[in-house]
């Protein structure tokens, strides 16, 4: 049987590879500077979590350790509908939480122009 098996609504299991994949729960966030992304990954290290951005997809990635017969991990993406700056995007784990800021491209941010009088 080579398809995933769905064995809960966040929980999707391949017998294949043994592996028992989570789509970890993610608070979306948007200011004038910036788009920050918070997902529970409880148990994992920062030296496990990976976060890649191509082609305005963001994709969040993490391995717990083995404790049973499973390999657990957490997938989830994210396509962008607005351009980022790739050199403003940071990434910091903290208690299971995964905070992601993407600083928006300077082409969307908010811009104050002055008025004057003529």
């Amino acid at each position: 049987m080579s398809e995933v098996l769905a064995t809960q609504s966040n929980r999707q299991t391949t017998p294949e590879s043994a592996w028992c994949v989570y789509s970890p729960d993610v608070d979306i966030y948007e200011s004038d500077t910036e788009l920050v992304l918070v997902a529970d990954v409880p148990g994992t290290a920062a030296d496990r979590v990976s976060v890649d951005l191509l082609d305005s997809v963001l994709s969040i990635a993490a391995e717990l350790p083995q404790s049973n017969e499973y390999k657990t991990s957490y997938r989830r993406q994210f396509k962008l509908a607005i351009p980022v700056d790739p050199d403003k995007i940071t990434a910091e784990l903290q208690s299971g939480e995964l905070t992601i800021r993407l600083g928006k491209a300077d082409s969307h941010r908010p811009r104050r122009i002055d008025v004057k009088t003529a």
